[in-house]
């Protein structure tokens, strides 16, 4: 495996294949009401956010245009517009299949008016700025992450011009500003959400909001630009990097599963911030990139490594495609009278890989398409 080939760093798909299959897992096993064999490591969306990031840092490092609305704007639309048409085609089809259900179940007059209000707020990508369950986890749920990242582009050429002139110690001010941020916004969360009526309020605030997930986004640019500025000074060993790789998966096992539960509010806050998480994300980009410790292994499994490497590059469309698969395979069980709750784990793998393997499929066939689509536009 190449550390580089055509401009991608194959470790880092490596990487991204991971955690698509971490959050695919949470959701369908999830979904089939058993637990995910991942679960142990509390999967989640955030080493996107901080990936992402850390990427864009790396590409735009020293450059520093001025920025005004009109090119914030531009530079957002440039990496939205891919994916936006496969967005509202996403959000049509769920919300065609929950319009046949609701009519089937004789509430379609009681549910319209949400749902269509539900798709307004998916189409213009704002549903994760607004805490209600109806709109942010209707539809296609997991496209709150590109919600939030539409904001999170717009503001980069500002946060990239501003964290370029930071000197160290003022990067590190930056950094500490957003970890205070990151607690204090936990706790006010936990503070709020103490009073009834307010359940959903605390699941947005801890899981949906941009606001709430700012600091990954914030902390993976801290990280790209440390990272492009001084990587010749940042080798390790394998021997040093392997070490550090296996603690840090046992203290992300340890750490998940104690929770903090029963802490104080400022300490259960930062069990709560996902602080921890943030760093233990950009600590695994930078071995991941560097093909460090057990990461150089892939270098010696082909066979491993070829079809996570493709899965990477499919990752951003999968992750988006995932949801709508298996609310098309709830509404056919549901139709066939299947309960899958009474299925045992042989069955409930095989309806995994279905889904698992009808997402890889539609990825490539609306790589497929949209690329025809391109060469069609081109020739005009």
């Amino acid at each position: 495996m190449e550390k580089v080939q055509g401009g991608k760093n194959e470790s880092i798909q490596i990487f991204r294949a991971i955690i698509f299959l971490f959050v695919f897992c949470a959701h369908a096993f999830g979904l089939a009401g058993h637990a995910s064999p991942f679960s142990v490591f509390n999967p989640s969306v955030t080493p996107f956010f901080v990936l992402s990031a850390f990427l864009l840092a790396l590409r735009h490092c020293g450059e520093s245009e001025p920025c005004s609305f009109k090119s914030c704007f531009l530079f957002m639309k440039k990496r939205i517009a891919k994916l936006y048409p496969l967005h509202i085609l996403l959000t049509l089809f769920v919300f065609l299949i929950w319009t046949v259900r609701y009519w089937h179940g004789g509430t379609l007059g009681e549910r319209i008016g949400e749902m269509s209000a539900a798709f307004v707020c998916h189409a213009l990508l704002i549903h994760a700025w607004i805490p209600v369950k109806e709109i942010i986890v209707s539809l296609n749920g997991p496209d709150w992450f590109l919600s939030c990242m539409v904001f999170y582009y717009l503001i980069f050429p500002i946060v990239r011009n501003f964290i370029q002139r930071l000197g160290r110690r003022g990067r590190l001010a930056f950094l500490a500003a957003l970890v205070a941020f990151r607690i204090l916004w936990a706790a006010a969360v936990i503070t709020v959400c103490e009073k009834p009526g307010l359940g959903f309020f605390e699941v947005w605030g801890f899981s949906y909001s941009p606001i709430y997930h700012l600091p990954d986004f914030l902390i993976g640019c801290l990280a790209g630009f440390f990272y492009a500025e001084n990587k010749e000074r940042l080798r390790v060993s394998d021997f040093v990097a392997g070490a550090a790789q296996v603690a840090l998966v046992l203290f992300a096992i340890f750490f998940f599963r104690f929770g903090g539960g029963a802490l104080p509010l400022l300490p259960r806050a930062f069990f709560k911030s996902e602080l921890v998480r943030i760093f233990l994300s950009a600590l695994w980009i930078y071995f991941f990139i560097e093909q460090k410790g057990f990461v150089r292994l892939f270098a010696f499994l082909p066979p491993l490594a070829a079809p996570l490497v493709f899965l990477g590059n499919l990752s951003g469309l999968a992750y988006l495609i995932h949801a709508p698969v298996m609310e098309f395979s709830n509404a056919a069980r549901s139709f066939l009278n299947m309960n899958v709750t009474e299925w045992n784990m042989i069955q409930v793998w095989a309806l995994v890989l279905v889904e698992f393997f009808a997402t890889i499929i539609l990825s490539i066939l609306w790589i497929k398409f949209d690329s025809f689509l391109r060469k069609k536009k081109a020739a005009q």
